[in-house]
């Protein structure tokens, strides 16, 4: 299992174009450790320039030894050896420096206003969709709407200075979206292989790594979840991240829209899987925006392990857990990675553009 598709990739320069949002968030957020806004601004700019120290001091130690390596001090439990640079490594540093400067979940005012906002709307959404499903798939359908709300993505510089100029609405971001065939497209072979039968589903469960919150989660995978159980899925399992991480969403928080996102579906599909336990939420153990799947939660684990292999479907979402990491890694199971391109040197290492559209299918592997 190699989590890391683009291991040398120029991520020092993208986390580098990234740390201006930071700091503003950290100057403003009223959910740390400060006294008043002028403490805060000063903590923050120190937090900034030790974070460029440190990445440029990284930069400097894989130039001087492009093949360097060292242990993964996350995964104590399986000694491993990997390159010191990769996205995983420099997003842990990032927010280890911003909990030193006293700073942690930072973005929690704008995911809530973002939810607030994708609440509202949603049952407009889900409506939109069962009015669509006879001229389309309702599962392609709602690929759109992923796509679409993976825009509110704040670990980005440009979808965060498009955020920041009011150009990430649900809607308008939908009308934009490239049209199909995308980047990497294999809508259709998901299609077909959950077929229009709910007599005979292809899988038994489905579990749906999320990612940020608002649009993304909320406009976007609680109606694919909701159209995986009218595949016949049985159970749709949604995995947040345990600890907060940029503006993604985290387990505590997805519990509690869970109900709420229920409550807005007029079919009453969503009410009546969540009430009788066959879409729920579990923790996926992560507390980064990418992921390393040898890391996952036991619980995580449980859900996995207690259906056949062959019967089990995974979807990662975001261009941290399904482009950066894991895109090209199959899995013991069917799985599908869906994201939009949003950093130009992941565009060019993939052959497309900003804003480019990935919804790519592995089928399992068996060894």
């Amino acid at each position: 299992y190699e989590p890391d598709t683009f291991p040398l990739l120029s991520y020092f320069d993208i986390f580098k174009r990234a740390a201006p949002e930071f700091q503003k968030r950290c100057a403003d957020s009223s959910c740390c450790f400060f006294d008043d806004h002028a403490a805060a601004s000063a903590a923050s700019s120190a937090m900034t320039e030790e974070f460029f120290r440190e990445v440029d001091a990284l930069e400097a130690r894989v130039a001087l030894d492009p093949k360097a390596t060292e242990k993964n001090v996350a995964l104590p439990h399986l000694d491993v050896e990997e390159p010191i640079a990769n996205t995983r490594r420099l997003c842990r540093l990032r927010q280890e420096i911003m909990a030193k400067h006293g700073f942690f979940d930072v973005f929690t005012q704008v995911k809530g206003e973002e939810n607030e906002k994708a609440l509202n709307i949603l049952p407009t959404v889900l409506q939109e969709l069962d009015d669509v499903k006879e001229k389309e798939s309702e599962i392609a359908a709602c690929f759109r709407g992923v796509l679409a709300g993976n825009l509110f993505d704040l670990g980005s510089a440009d979808t965060a200075a498009a955020f920041s100029r009011g150009e990430s609405g649900f809607e308008s971001a939908k009308q934009r979206l490239k049209p199909r065939p995308w980047l990497l497209d294999d809508v259709d072979t998901l299609v077909d292989a959950l077929g229009q039968s709910q007599s005979s589903p292809r899988y038994d469960k489905a579990i749906l790594f999320v990612d940020n919150a608002g649009a993304d989660v909320l406009l976007g995978m609680v109606p694919l979840a909701r159209a995986l159980l009218r595949a016949g899925v049985r159970e749709v399992v949604m995995a947040a991240n345990e600890i907060y991480a940029i503006n993604d969403v985290t387990f505590e928080e997805l519990k509690e829209l869970m109900p709420r996102a229920a409550n807005a579906d007029p079919s009453g599909d969503l009410a009546r899987a969540l009430a009788d336990g066959r879409w729920r939420a579990v923790s996926s153990g992560s507390d980064l925006p990418v992921i390393d799947l040898r890391g996952v939660s036991a619980e995580l684990n449980e859900e996995a392990s207690s259906v056949a292999l062959d019967r089990l479907f995974v979807v990662l979402e975001g261009m941290g857990r399904g482009i950066e990491t894991n895109l090209n890694q199959p899995l013991l199971c069917d799985s599908m990675r869906i994201g939009m391109v949003k950093h130009p040197e992941v565009a060019t290492h993939l052959g497309g553009s900003m804003y480019d559209c990935v919804c790519k299918f592995l089928p399992r592997v068996t060894t």
